[in-house]
């Protein structure tokens, strides 16, 4: 785990201000927009309100089992529920070992997508079932996720591709191995005016920048049951059977804690309140993309976007952060 220190002059600060706080776990997804997230709860959380706070890494299959196990309060910032079983999910809400506890920002969604240069050139072809009889078109290959990081698109695409029936199409899932070769191939196909189809979400400065341009499934979704339980799941049971023509489902992208969050009641408003803005975030991912860490992107939105994160806090805990930049 990754230590975020508080200095002295920043604790100084938040003495008899802020309400006491205790040791706070912030999971850290292995993608930008959740690591630029992660960044900012824990600057805010460590020079605003005392709280003493270690990054956990947290890929999506990774979070439900970091809660069960928690043994002190626990935030993830930026959690695609599309991803895990969304019955389990459910029961431990109702248990109380996980709590949904906001937006980390108000819109998001999973899509496949073409490259700018292919929707200009073939503007006709914008449904998946269109692109998919054109494999021709891209040299049969469609680019998926990462594999092997614990992502649950990983198995969502394989399982849609295979009920579109890709293969049989004349398509191969090329699957880049980590998530920067994956922005590498789309931003390639843009500098390069080239043909690409395959996955990928927003808000990402990646998509924004490339000019993604979206494909239309026009088929309904499978619903959050038989997504979580037969395409996300790495090993389905045998009474899924065959995949069928589907889409992605509406992004649901929520900030979640360990039931424990509770204890810290400074921290659960917070996690409440904070969202991030669209605009600021696609600003901020542009930054870690231009070759920022995160944690020095978070230090840019805080001193560029004061009047967006200061109405999440008191004006103690904002003048503490202020003070710490």
């Amino acid at each position: 785990m990754k230590k975020i220190l508080m200095s002295a002059a920043a604790m100084a600060s938040v003495s008899g201000t802020a309400l006491a706080c205790g040791s706070i776990d912030v999971g850290e997804p292995n993608w930008s927009t959740a690591q630029i997230v992660a960044a900012v709860d824990s600057f805010i959380l460590s020079n605003g309100m005392g709280c003493d706070v270690s990054l956990v890494p947290a890929p999506t299959k990774q979070v439900i089992p970091l809660m069960m196990s928690a043994t002190k309060p626990l935030l993830v910032g930026e959690f695609w529920a599309n991803g895990v079983d969304p019955v389990q999910l459910g029961e431990l809400e109702d248990d109380g070992v996980v709590d949904i506890t906001g937006l980390p920002f108000p819109e998001a969604g999973e899509f496949w997508y073409v490259s700018k240069a292919f929707a200009e050139a073939y503007p006709e072809l914008d449904t998946v079932e269109e692109v998919r009889e054109r494999a021709d078109l891209f040299d049969g290959k469609f680019y998926g996720c990462p594999v092997g990081i614990g992502w649950g698109c990983e198995w969502g695409n394989r399982r849609l591709a295979e009920g579109w029936g890709m293969q049989e199409a004349g398509w191969t899932i090329e699957n880049p191995g980590s998530s920067e070769g994956q922005a590498a191939i789309v931003i390639d196909a843009y500098n390069t005016d080239s043909f690409w189809v395959g996955y990928y979400w927003t808000p990402t400065a990646v998509a924004i920048a490339n000019e993604l341009v979206a494909l239309k499934f026009e088929r309904d979704f499978v619903g959050q049951d038989v997504w979580g339980e037969c395409y996300v799941n790495a090993e389905p049971p045998a009474s899924c059977g065959e995949y069928v023509e589907g889409s992605y489902s509406p992004a649901t992208v929520v900030t979640i804690a360990s039931g424990s969050l509770a204890d810290e009641p400074q921290v659960q408003a917070f996690a409440e309140t904070r969202m991030m803005s669209m605009a600021a975030l696609g600003a901020a991912d542009a930054q870690m993309a231009g070759g920022m860490t995160a944690s020095e992107v978070a230090a840019w939105y805080l001193s560029n976007y004061d009047d967006e994160w200061s109405a999440w806090v008191s004006e103690d805990v904002a003048d503490a952060v202020r003070s710490a930049l």
